[in-house]
């Protein structure tokens, strides 16, 4: 009886270390950026992440991260509702995914594709439908779809690879929304075009243009970017400036009227950061504090309001990523903050409950208190719906025990073998703490049951 009791408060330690490791070991991201109900994320190891619905690009629909495949060379990453392109770090860009509404854009289907053969991309976006990219040497490239002429080509014809868009050399920002786009020159000069039915390219009309048209003669633009059907842009002496449709009061002017040419928004001079999505607004500024304003009908505000509010007084706030209706924003320290909707688990917390303030997401591991046999244990899929596969090419098996997070043990198996199917379809989502004996050593393991 001692001897048991020993075990079990050996077991409860180890599993609130192992609990305790998860925030210890949580500053992991290196980007990350929203999808529509999804989320993507690169870690600080290279290695490609998922999580939320599943609309082809992840193998499963997951509340937790799961990995995109095993390579660790992954260096940045833009991702739109139906599209994502990657940047590895020998500078080949690639693409992900496919509109599941029609077939006039590029089909990169469910794994990564590399896109040409150029290493020279040095800024690139997915925008909803269609894509913007610079190289090194400063010359703008487009494709995708282009109804309304958001290529900037001059036609309103489809691309299904990149085009030079003229010959300027000296682009150096750029974004795109639903259908438009936005870019700066070295020059500080602002430029858009696409559609235009709400105002979105700031010319003071809503006439769509399908090649790049000067906004104003503002020299001073320093950063740009496109919302959903809105636009925005920080200038050089740190104020926000904004424009378009503002139906969910997302431009920050506190009201919800359409603003046809750029406007400034308050009058702080130190606006860093800026991105925004369908209907809400995140912020930075160089006090490194976080902003948002717009709608919160699933607590993407994480706080705020129709006016730009702060979402609380920690000033350590460093990248943000918006997708529908849920924010993803990385501290300085590496560590994700999610709020907002979570149906399909868009948040990567384990449910599917809305959070309405700031929540940190551990890092996505299969931790263990010990290396894993330098990888003869194989443990997969996991997180996992169903069955667990438990291999180890080294060592027999002889039994395996899970428990959940409180010590409390749920199943055991006697094994005797080097492999073995564990089913935990009967169980409830939750984490559990899985231990395989074998004659030399015992090992443990966290198991996410979605």
């Amino acid at each position: 009886m001692k001897q048991n009791f020993k075990i079990k408060i050996k077991l409860v330690i180890i599993i609130f270390l192992f609990l305790s490791s998860i925030n210890i070991y949580s500053q992991c991201w290196n980007k990350v950026d929203g999808g529509h109900w999804n989320s993507f994320g690169i870690k600080n190891d290279g290695t490609l992440w998922g999580w939320g619905q599943n609309d082809g690009r992840l193998q499963t629909t997951s509340s937790v991260p799961i990995q995109i495949g095993s390579n660790t060379n992954w260096s940045n990453i833009s991702s739109s509702y139906w599209y994502t392109l990657l940047q590895k770090s020998d500078g080949s860009l690639w693409g992900w995914g496919d509109d599941p509404f029609s077939s006039d854009g590029p089909n990169y289907g469910s794994t990564p594709i590399q896109i040409g053969t150029s290493i020279d991309w040095v800024n690139f976006i997915a925008a909803q439908y269609h894509f913007l990219a610079i190289k090194s040497n400063g010359t703008l490239w487009t494709w995708g779809v282009n109804q309304y002429g958001q290529l900037g080509d001059g036609t309103n014809v489809n691309k299904n690879s990149p085009i030079q868009i003229g010959t300027s050399t000296n682009w150096t920002q750029i974004s795109g929304g639903d259908r438009h786009s936005l870019a700066i020159k070295s020059d500080g000069t602002l430029w858009a075009w696409g559609a235009n039915d709400f105002a979105q390219l700031g010319d003071g009309t809503t006439t769509a243009k399908n090649f790049p048209i000067q906004i104003g003669t503002a020299n001073n633009w320093a950063k740009v970017e496109a919302g959903e059907l809105c636009s925005f842009a920080i200038k050089t002496d740190g104020t926000l400036w904004a424009w378009g449709y503002n139906y969910f009061s997302q431009l920050g002017n506190g009201n919800s009227q359409t603003l046809v040419v750029p406007t400034q928004i308050g009058t702080s001079t130190n606006w860093v950061k800026v991105i925004s999505g369908h209907s809400h607004t995140l912020a930075i500024n160089n006090n490194g504090k976080l902003y948002s304003w717009g709608s919160n009908n699933w607590g993407q505000l994480g706080g705020g309001g129709n006016t730009i509010n702060a979402v609380n007084n920690e000033t350590d706030w460093n990248k943000i990523s918006v997708g529908y209706t849920h924010s993803l924003v990385l501290k300085s320290d590496n560590s994700l903050w999610v709020f907002g909707e979570n149906y399909y688990g868009q948040l990567g917390n384990g449910i599917t409950i809305d959070l309405w303030n700031p929540t940190a997401i551990s890092c996505p591991t299969s931790l263990s208190v010990e290396d894993l046999y330098n990888s003869q244990l194989k443990i997969y899929p996991n997180p996992t719906n169903n069955i667990i596969n438990i291999e180890n090419n080294k060592y027999q098996i002889d039994r395996i025990e899970l428990y959940d997070v409180t010590g409390r043990l749920i199943i055991t198996e006697i094994v005797n073998k080097n492999n073995f199917i564990l089913n935990i379809s009967d169980l409830q989502k939750a984490t559990f703490i899985l231990k395989i004996h074998t004659d030399k050593k015992t090992q443990i393991v966290k198991i996410i049951k979605n």
